[in-house]
């Protein structure tokens, strides 16, 4: 595979790798604010009020849902920051061989 190609390639994996990432912190931002309101909904809910109840209970689902979302997210952001490295790997050898055809 010619360094073209490895470069286009390097340079959509980093876009991506850069997606990933802000969608990470979005999330982690996210999870705490859930957890505020799931806190708020359960302190609340300690008064008998069943649409307390029922806010505490949606909240903690809002919350374990975006748990997943960031598990998955962290995968997605590890899955590409190794493809990157291989990737480097690749241009800095095929710079160092010669081969490869020109940039």
């Amino acid at each position: 595979m010619n360094r073209w190609v490895t470069t286009r390639q390097l340079k959509s994996t980093s876009s991506a790798l850069k997606r990933a990432e802000a969608e990470l912190r979005i999330e982690r931002e996210q999870i705490h604010s859930y957890t505020d309101d799931a806190a708020d909904a359960e302190g609340a809910a300690l008064g008998g009020n069943a649409a307390d109840r029922d806010e505490a209970f949606r909240a903690g689902r809002h919350r374990a849902a975006s748990q997943g979302r960031v598990a998955s997210l962290e995968n997605t952001v590890t899955e590409l920051r190794a493809k990157q490295d291989r990737l480097l790997d690749k241009i800095g050898n095929q710079a160092n061989s010669g081969a490869g055809g020109s940039w």
